[in-house]
């Protein structure tokens, strides 16, 4: 990705988005209610990013910024 994530599929449950870098630095923390995070403001590299919720299980998704 290079300037912002997109969501698609079934979100129910989960509500908060938290970008983490390799290291375990939060670099980034919102609230997922419009499917999109914007990521412009992160330098390029490798993260990891924590869906979670009330809900649901936490899931961590490793990504690539350009």
């Amino acid at each position: 990705m290079s300037e912002n994530l997109f969501f698609t599929g079934d979100l129910t449950g989960y509500e908060f988005v938290k970008v983490y870098t390799l290291d375990g630095k939060l670099v980034c923390s919102t609230l997922l209610d419009s499917g999109k995070v914007n990521m412009n403001h992160l330098p390029a590299g490798n993260y990891i990013l924590n869906l979670s919720g009330t809900q649901q299980q936490a899931q961590n998704i490793p990504f690539i910024k350009k």
